[in-house]
């Protein structure tokens, strides 16, 4: 099924957030009659991904989608694998794509929730050519039971001349989006952790004990 990523910016208040609609048409959403105009809303049969952009300071807070929380990664993931990928998730889920389903960031603003000063990217370029090899499952507690499905959620990523360029599966974005429930990360107390299993077990904490 094919993601065409739609971006619209919308008013809002001064000190608010502006908001992007991230659709995923469908055959029959593409049949759906264009001419009762732009307030008839979405219609039903199109599912839609609901993204947000902070206008000003973005801080380092991170509303991850609980499918997303509930993952399960084909391989272990290194601490600096899952800090990133946080990263790159929460920079897609308040930008506007450069490109339908592609990203930039960069890399002064990867250090700084990673909480690092450092001049040598080699490491971060290595850890995101690595990324683009690792399938994870997503929503492993979906209503049918464990998800079957594995996916590389960052299927290309490229570091150029101060920034990091990527793209994000196509299930991915809508999960990212369109989820009812989430939790609330703050990116720099998770950039203290430190081992393989902190990462999870922070953020299982955070959903369940509401910290």
């Amino acid at each position: 099924k094919a993601i065409d990523v739609e971006t619209k910016e919308v008013d809002s208040d001064a000190n608010a957030t502006a908001l992007i609609s991230i659709t995923a048409l469908s055959p029959a959403a593409e049949e759906t009659d264009e001419s009762a105009g732009a307030g008839a809303g979405v219609p039903e049969d199109k599912p839609f991904a609901t993204f947000f952009i902070q206008r000003k300071n973005q801080g380092s807070n991170f509303k991850k989608p609980n499918p997303m929380v509930h993952n399960k990664p084909h391989a272990v993931m290194t601490v600096m694998q899952q800090k990133l990928t946080n990263i790159m998730l929460r920079h897609a889920q308040q930008n506007q794509p450069v490109e339908p389903a592609t990203w930039k960031i960069s890399v002064e603003e990867m250090l700084r929730l990673l909480n690092v000063k450092t001049r040598n990217y080699e490491h971060i370029e290595k850890t995101i050519d690595e990324l683009m090899s690792i399938k994870v499952r997503l929503d492993v507690f979906e209503e049918k039971g464990l998800a079957k499905h594995f996916a590389v959620v960052f299927p290309y990523a490229k570091f150029y001349a101060g920034e990091i360029t990527f793209k994000i599966e196509s299930k991915a974005i809508l999960l990212l989006g369109d989820s009812p429930s989430y939790t609330s990360l703050d990116l720099l107390e998770l950039s203290a952790l430190s081992k393989v299993c902190s990462v999870p077990l922070f953020e299982f904490c955070s959903r369940y004990l509401g910290i």
